[in-house]
């Protein structure tokens, strides 16, 4: 995707960038994991502001 392909909102979730057909977020997961250290997974909507929250927490030192 280039940035005119897609418009990020408060709702958007991890699905809304995977293939119509793809359900499975492992890999994503895993990079998130990988890349920050976090495991959100147990995020299940996918929603991307949760997500930058709880990364957010975790540099604040609110998380471990």
């Amino acid at each position: 995707m280039t940035p005119s392909d897609y418009l990020i909102t408060d709702e958007s979730r991890l699905h809304d960038f995977t293939g119509i057909d793809e359900t499975d977020l492992t890999l994503i997961h895993d990079r998130i994991r990988t890349e920050y250290g976090l495991d959100v997974s147990h995020l299940s909507s996918g929603n991307l502001l949760e997500i930058l929250e709880t990364i957010g927490r975790k540099r604040a030192g609110e998380l471990q």
